[in-house]
C-alpha cells in the first residue's frame, strides 16, 4: 500500500520536475541610441509552435515621443516558460517591455 502511494507520487514529481527543468529563463535587450529608463508598455506576446509562428510588433513612435533614444527588452519568464512546458511548446509567450528616454 505504501509502496503504491509513492510509486503515483513518483509518477506524478517526474513530469512535472521535467517540465520545470527543461524550460528556461531568457532575455533580449535592444538599446537604440542613448535607450531608455522610463518604462511605458510591459505587455504579453503570444507565440506558438516553440516560439515559431506568431509576428507581434511594437511600433516604438507611438509608444515613446523620441523612439530613437529607447530600450526594448523582450523576454521569457518563469511564468511564460511554465506555460510553454505545460503546451508542451504549443504556446510560447514571451513578455516585451518598452523603455523611453522621456
Amino acid at each position: 500500500m505504501i509502496k503504491e502511494i509513492r510509486v503515483k507520487k513518483l509518477k506524478l514529481l517526474v513530469p512535472i520536475l521535467g517540465i520545470l527543468f527543461l524550460s528556461g529563463c531568457y532575455n533580449h535587450t535592444i538599446r537604440y541610441g542613448r535607450g531608455g529608463t522610463i518604462k511605458k508598455y510591459d505587455k504579453n506576446m503570444n507565440f506558438f509552435v516553440f516560439g515559431l509562428a506568431g509576428q507581434p510588433t511594437i511600433k516604438l513612435n507611438r509608444i515613446c515621443k523620441d523612439p530613437t533614444n529607447s530600450t526594448v527588452k523582450t523576454q521569457q519568464t518563469f511564468l511564460n516558460s511554465l506555460l510553454s512546458g505545460l503546451t508542451l511548446g504549443i504556446y510560447t509567450p514571451r513578455t516585451a517591455k518598452v523603455y523611453c528616454r522621456k
